[in-house]
């Protein structure tokens, strides 16, 4: 199948969407361009990578870290969907989802301390998120709405930090958030909860917490 190989990363597509993509390299990392809607296409992202245009599902996206090094995956394209996003190597991978629709995906982070990130009017519809055994963080914007189930596993290991913003739009859907440690915290709006709150039977409206 056709690579394209720039400083950022490596894309290997099906030869049928060659005229769907255009893949661009700029000064601040390198831009994959989906003309139309496109399938298939394999991703290794060793700088700062880029989604944009329409459409991309059932790609894999590879994270390819090392200790000095944090690859960064942009998603600000329409939707992206039916993928995986995995963290590889000795370092951490960042992973920010600017609006358009994030669905049936799962994201698998690494060793080290990884972040996820959904900004603007991003849709988050059934995912799951597996975090690595480091410090990991996943945020969501208070715009962020949420569909289907999405499960967020905070891997035991590091001290995980979780944050929603203060409008958790929950209705047309559920957060699981399972694995919470001692030293892990959740943040919705102002409100701050740690271990304890929750074994005492603090609860957050939407989100259902399984302590470790």
């Amino acid at each position: 199948m056709p690579t394209i190989t720039t400083n950022d990363l490596e894309v290997v597509f099906p030869g049928s969407v060659k005229d769907d993509i255009i893949v661009e390299e700029l000064k601040n990392g390198t831009e994959i361009i989906a003309l139309k809607n496109v399938s298939n296409l394999e991703t290794t992202v060793t700088g700062t990578a880029a989604f944009v245009g329409k459409g991309v599902s059932n790609s894999p996206v590879v994270l390819e870290s090392t200790k000095k090094n944090t690859p960064k995956i942009v998603l600000q394209n329409a939707y992206f969907s039916l993928s995986e996003i995995k963290v590889s190597g000795k370092g951490s991978g960042e992973v920010k989802t600017n609006n358009g629709i994030f669905r049936n995906n799962t994201f698998t982070g690494g060793k080290k301390n990884d972040s996820v990130s959904f900004k603007g009017n991003s849709i988050v519809n059934n995912n799951k998120f597996n975090l690595g055994k480091g410090g990991d963080s996943i945020t969501f914007s208070k715009a962020t709405t949420f569909k289907g189930k999405t499960t967020i596993n905070l891997v035991p290991g590091g001290k995980d930090f979780v944050k929603f913003g203060k409008n958790l739009k929950t209705q047309k859907g559920s957060v699981l958030i399972k694995n919470f440690e001692r030293k892990d915290i959740l943040k919705v709006g102002k409100k701050t909860v740690d271990y304890n709150d929750i074994k005492n039977g603090d609860q957050i409206p939407g989100i259902e917490i399984r302590l470790a």
